[in-house]
């Protein structure tokens, strides 16, 4: 029989249980705002990186110049990286350009020992609301 469980804190992922399984992430916080800022102000695509070497080694990929590395550990910036808060990546010239985007909010479930589960992250954000007039 099937189920379905529904955790609600990235630590509560237990990796002994997922064996063998399909586990569904939703980011409904700060890294969600940070990507869907990222693509309003029209970055070409967004390359999660697990840690800051796996984000060095994709910005490696790039001509200098021509994709936005990003991001922070533990709620601080990381040395030589762009800033990650949403509004202060904008400034970095994202347009047509790839973001390596880093965070430890993402790490939880993907530093355990390895499993046999897949992962899939589903980035959920709010629509924004309309102006008023």
């Amino acid at each position: 029989m099937r189920s379905l469980h529904v955790l609600t804190r990235k630590e509560d992922l237990d990796p002994a249980h997922v064996a063998d399984t399909v586990v569904i992430v939703l980011a409904v916080l700060f890294a969600t705002s940070t990507i869907v800022t990222a693509l309003e102000h029209g970055v070409r695509e967004v390359i999660p990186a697990i840690n800051e070497t796996a984000a060095r080694a994709q910005a490696a990929h790039y001509p200098a110049g021509r994709a936005v590395l990003a991001g922070g550990h533990r709620a601080n910036r990381i040395a030589g990286l762009t800033p990650y808060a949403p509004l202060a990546l904008v400034d970095f010239g994202l347009h047509d350009k790839p973001l390596i985007y880093t965070t430890t909010n993402a790490r939880s479930p993907c530093d355990r020992p390895r499993t046999h589960a897949t992962f899939t992250w589903l980035p959920c954000s709010m629509p924004r609301p309309s102006p008023r007039k």
